[in-house]
């Protein structure tokens, strides 16, 4: 542990330990406790996410009301891989509007803030084929290696199309990407049909999904301590007991071995809650009845995996 000034040894000791550091912490406190796994920190996965946005006639005002209220898988299978985007409206607030504008000067950015109770966001989220890693600094703070491979960011393309095209038949006036370079398109009354919609379409195929391009978020992190069925393919049992120690724990997203491909909290809920079963279950602390409901319910739940 540390205080302002200096550091201090605490030792706690305890039957089970669980790390729910995150997926970009927990690898790192288990490196620091000297955790071997050549697992640990690997298969990073970000679902990469970018924003479209249009202009409207009426207020909108995306930064009040529900924080997600439509979601479109249309884009969410390509190639029936299983892995593409989605396409979500969620609740933003003004200042992470700000920072996905790209800069085209000041009283540009100023004019985009003044009419932002008129945009409607769009978020395009990708479920990525892609993996980084996370390791430690020389200042013990995390740091991120991650790429994103061809198939994802033609996956976010096809999206962004998806969804410049759906706010314009919603109504918008004027549609934009985060893309360097391409201003916004102002809408005529032919809408899609228009030539000029076509002709801006195709400048944003060409500028695509490029290195520094495009302002890129990551929506969650996840599967840097993965789940698997030994040590040669994971870093935690699915009980979500490490490999290496027993009774070391790890229950947060870094256990996914894959993207969950939409908002992971019911999915990490739902595993955080059967690692927790497996616990109690190992502590001997059920009760018979309780015992046996849960080995029904894992018989059940293996039925249909």
């Amino acid at each position: 542990a540390r205080t302002c000034d200096k550091r201090l040894n605490v030792t706690a000791a305890a039957k089970m330990v669980v790390s729910s550091c995150g997926s970009l912490q927990t690898p790192l406190l288990l490196k620091r406790s000297k955790l071997n796994n050549p697992f640990i920190g690997d298969n990073l996965r970000l679902h990469p996410v970018t924003g479209i946005y249009g202009e409207f006639q009426d207020d909108i005002v995306v930064y009040e009301g529900a924080p997600m209220t439509t979601v479109s898988n249309v884009k969410a299978d390509r190639h029936g891989s299983g892995y593409g985007v989605r396409l979500e409206t969620p609740a933003a607030h003004p200042a992470i509007l700000a920072a996905a504008t790209p800069w085209r000067g000041s009283v540009d950015l100023r004019e985009s803030l003044l009419k932002l109770r008129k945009y409607a966001f769009v978020v395009v989220l990708t479920r990525d084929t892609s993996s980084g890693k996370v390791y430690q600094d020389k200042h013990n703070l995390p740091r991120l290696e991650y790429t994103m491979n061809q198939f994802d960011r033609s996956s976010m393309l096809e999206g962004m199309e998806v969804a410049l095209n759906a706010l314009i038949a919603s109504g918008a006036k004027k549609v934009f990407t985060t893309q360097n370079g391409i201003p916004g398109y102002t809408v005529t009354d032919r809408r899609l049909d228009d030539p000029a919609y076509k002709s801006w379409l195709e400048k944003v195929r060409h500028t695509g999904v490029r290195d520094n391009m495009i302002s890129l978020f990551s929506a969650h992190q996840m599967g840097t301590c993965k789940m698997g069925r030994s040590a040669r393919e994971g870093v935690v049992r699915p009980s979500g007991e490490t490999w290496e120690v027993d009774n070391l724990y790890v229950c947060d997203t870094s256990v996914f071995p894959t993207p969950s491909g939409v908002n992971p909290m019911v999915t990490v809920a739902s595993v955080s809650y059967g690692i927790a079963q497996n616990m109690v279950e190992r502590m001997g602390t059920l009760s018979a009845a309780k015992a046996s409901q849960w080995t029904r319910d894992k018989a059940f739940l293996s039925s249909k995996l």
